[in-house]
């Protein structure tokens, strides 16, 4: 067996770790192989930050965002109303705009 010094003050000899990382710090391949060995394992949720717009409403411009991101993400599980801003011409809203941050679980 090798010899492995400890990251502890003193550096003393100690045996090897007894899981490698392999995808995750608890060193499973996959969520499965935890779950079979009886390990929560925490989702991962990752968040972007998308833009409707609208002629109709900041309401419909927000559901634009979410129709878009829905054509290439999987998985949403939640959106927030970040900001809301306008397009004016001769003293008319013209175009409706929505921030929104898209959260979505990552497989």
């Amino acid at each position: 067996m090798r010899e492995y010094r400890s990251p502890t003050v003193g550096g003393g000899v100690c045996s090897p770790p007894s899981r490698t990382f392999i995808g995750n710090s608890l060193g499973f391949r996959t969520k499965d192989q935890a779950l079979i060995q009886g390990v929560n394992v925490m989702p991962v949720v990752k968040v972007i930050e998308v833009l409707g717009i609208s002629e109709k409403s900041w309401e419909d411009a927000a559901t634009q965002a979410l129709k878009g991101a829905t054509n290439t993400i999987r998985n949403i599980t939640g959106l927030d109303l970040v900001s809301q801003t306008a397009k004016v011409k001769d003293g008319k809203i013209t175009e409706y705009h929505a921030t929104c941050k898209v959260a979505f679980r990552v497989d």
